[in-house]
């Protein structure tokens, strides 16, 4: 899945090159829920590419949707710890989070113990381009994720 897709990236391209996956592309933006319908049409990967609207961290709590992805990914979505609990709950244990880093942030921006709640590890690291990969080795705890106003009020780290 790709986390506030926006404009479909990174997303419509994954789709587009990896033809054995699925992919859901959320975005609470009516606009990029529009463009992504258009473009999986266009790309012809209206098949195994949809899009979805709406809140992430809500929609992370959806039976529908909850634990069911082997990969999440994402760029621009927001600050990491935002973006750690969100991805989280749509994650199943073995699952995967990749996330494109700016350029000069540093590894202190995925601190272990914070992860760890959430049942994520940094598996690797990239520097061209700059990702980070999290794993999901656990379970995350009940409360998690929590709506977004509550995690921008209060960040887990």
């Amino acid at each position: 899945m790709d986390l506030g897709t926006g404009a479909g990236l990174p997303g419509l391209v994954l789709a587009a090159c990896w033809p054995a996956t699925r992919w859901l592309l959320v975005d609470r933006r009516l606009r990029s829920e529009s463009f992504v319908r258009w473009a999986t049409g266009v790309l012809d990967i209206a098949d195994r590419a949809s899009a979805e609207r709406g809140d992430v961290a809500e929609l992370a709590r959806e039976p529908a949707l909850a634990g069911t992805f082997d990969m999440a990914v994402a760029r621009a979505f927001g600050p990491p710890a935002v973006t750690a609990e969100c991805a989280t709950g749509f994650l199943g244990v073995g699952g995967r989070l990749v996330v494109s880093e700016p350029a000069t942030e540093s590894e202190a921006r995925w601190p272990t113990e914070p992860l760890a709640r959430l049942g994520l590890v940094v598996r690797a690291t990239g520097a061209d381009p700059r990702f980070v990969e999290l794993a999901k080795v656990a379970p995350h705890e009940d409360r998690f994720p929590r709506r977004l106003t509550a995690m921008q009020r209060d960040p887990l780290y």
